[in-house]
């Protein structure tokens, strides 16, 4: 579903369904961006979201992506997913409908245009129109402007973990 274009022909669009061709273009260009933000991972291993795509963000009722492209060129995106629990004992969301935000990346050159605040956006208005009650995400302070960026979304500090590598901050969001 189109929900916006820009003056620039850049096009953001909800992925309500999508074929083999369009998710491995979508995983490639997530893989892409994952590899520069987060050199220290194996980049061979697909991440279960990513490799179950379609079951994730498409199929499932929790699930949303947002695609942008500039003509038919990729250049930003972001999800969310049914928030698997797995920090249950920092954020313990049980009995609310919660997702956890995950994959914004934008390509560099694409910056600094709001595509980024746009795409949050409309992860929070379709979030609203799933009845979901939290968005909960974690980003790490190496990626530059992160906390900044998310606390401008909305999002509040739950907590910054100590430890030496990722410092991981805690982040959400009521709706």
């Amino acid at each position: 579903m189109l929900f916006l274009t820009s003056p620039t022909a850049l096009r953001f669009e909800v992925v309500e369904k999508a074929d083999a061709l369009q998710i491995q273009a979508i995983t490639d260009f997530v893989m892409a961006g994952r590899e520069i933000m987060f050199p220290m991972l194996d980049h061979q291993v697909l991440p279960d979201d990513l490799f179950s795509f379609e079951q994730t963000f498409i199929a499932h009722d929790l699930g949303c992506f947002i695609i942008v492209y500039d003509q038919k060129k990729l250049v930003a995106v972001a999800g969310f997913k049914a928030y698997d629990q797995r920090f249950q004992t920092l954020f313990n969301v049980e009995g609310q409908r919660s997702v956890e935000l995950v994959k914004l990346y934008v390509l560099p050159k694409y910056r600094r245009q709001q595509i980024a605040t746009l795409v949050v956006q409309q992860l929070k208005q379709s979030a609203k129109e799933k009845n979901i009650d939290i968005i909960y995400l974690h980003t790490h302070p190496f990626l530059d402007g992160a906390k900044v960026f998310w606390q401008q979304q909305g999002f509040s500090i739950l907590l910054q973990e100590q430890d030496p590598t990722w410092k991981t901050i805690h982040m959400s969001l009521r709706l």
